[in-house]
């Protein structure tokens, strides 16, 4: 089935081109159109008032639909942001920087946060451990052995590695191999709607980080984390975190239950309403998680299939660094970084478009693509 039909005014402007790094930049679907305009009209026509019916009406509802993509039992644990450094920083803040906090994370992590947990290390406020993510496996049994003589403040793990297309399939066990005391992360930015995830049986140990900038489409500006109970609340805190007392007499700052604890300041609901049409577009045609999943991988095989049967050594399996199913793109490892960047160059004076990260080369996946628009590769034999 071709889904092309819901993605019209980004295809248009991109006509005779194959975009392939919807992994890094996903199209929107058009009904998303519609929805910036309806923000505008309710802006309008709410104007002062418009707060309260944000949060009473579209963040509930948006929160439901999370909810139920992720398993967890209450929509209330879900708080949102315009980005993930903003949600870092307020979990950051949990922290006693007095002692120096003990960080375990990879190699592998989004720039924003690999960059601002350098700067805190380089600055002796924070000691990091990085794990290389070679594979699940040899992660997990890192972990362990660690886990037996060093014991962890804050860990911060990918689901899958933006990198490598590699993946954490089992993120229960992953959770059981750090001490209860540690504040875990699972960064699933580029796992989340890409395949079923559930977080039941760790929604009460985890904060997990996500967006809608990839794969639930609804485009940059919103960012969301769900949030375990717990009494802690961040230092670093807005209004949003206390919207509802704004009246009230000030003095000691005080907190909202659950998840909203951790709620920052002002930010642009253009991209709530984007993402609440892109979910509703879904629920509307029964493009589940688990459907989206499959007709990804369809699409995976049939370009694996193509790539092999090219006369060419500049790209073959033997470079892959996942999957099929794995990830929502395929990552493959060109030995260098030169080599990365002058495919991709190629193939873009081609009108293939890809991107690239060190030496490796990415291909993403979409639902507007079509296993036909695949044999545009051939012209790889070429160069």
């Amino acid at each position: 089935m071709s889904y092309k039909k819901f993605y019209q005014h980004f295809l248009r402007a991109h006509e005779g081109k194959l975009h392939m790094a919807c992994h890094s930049h996903h199209f929107w679907p058009d009904i998303t159109r519609q929805a910036t305009l309806d923000y505008w009209d309710d802006s309008a026509k709410l104007s002062d008032h418009k707060w309260e019916y944000f949060f009473s009406q579209k963040i509930p509802a948006l929160q439901r639909h999370i909810a139920k993509r992720l398993n967890l039992s209450d929509p209330e644990q879900i708080v949102f942001a315009p980005n993930t450094h903003d949600l870092l920083i307020r979990l950051l803040s949990l922290l006693d920087f007095k002692t120096k906090p003990k960080i375990l994370t990879t190699d592998s992590e989004f720039h924003s946060f690999s960059r601002q947990i350098t700067k805190l290390e380089e600055d002796s406020i924070v000691e990091v451990e990085r794990l290389k993510t070679e594979s699940e496996t040899d992660l997990l049994n890192e972990i362990k052995l660690l886990s037996k003589s060093k014991s962890f403040d804050f860990i911060f793990i990918s689901q899958t590695f933006f990198n490598s297309g590699r993946t954490i399939t089992d993120l229960d066990q992953l959770v059981q191999l750090f001490d209860d005391h540690a504040i875990i992360v699972i960064d699933g930015y580029h796992s989340y709607m890409t395949k079923e995830i559930s977080l039941k049986q760790i929604e009460n140990r985890v904060y997990f980080i996500s967006g809608h900038y990839k794969y639930a489409q609804g485009g940059e500006g919103l960012c969301f984390m769900t949030c375990p109970p717990s009494e802690q609340n961040p230092k670093i805190t807005g209004w949003f975190a206390q919207i509802d007392a704004l009246a009230s007499k000030q003095g000691k700052i005080a907190f909202p239950a659950k998840a909203a604890r951790f709620w920052g300041s002002t930010m642009d609901f253009t991209p709530v309403y984007r993402s609440l049409a892109v979910y509703d577009l879904f629920d509307a045609e029964g493009l589940t998680t688990t459907k989206i999943h499959r007709h990804i991988l369809d699409l995976q095989n049939a370009f694996l299939d193509i790539i092999s049967s090219l006369s060419t050594k500049l790209l073959d399996q033997s470079m892959l660094l996942n999957s099929a199913g794995d990830a929502q793109f395929l990552a493959f490892d060109l030995g260098s970084q030169e080599k990365a960047n002058n495919l991709e160059k190629k193939l873009r004076q081609h009108d293939i478009l890809t991107d690239s990260r060190g030496s490796t080369l990415r291909f993403g996946f979409s639902l507007y693509q079509e296993i036909k628009d695949f044999d545009k590769l051939r012209v790889i034999e070429q160069f």
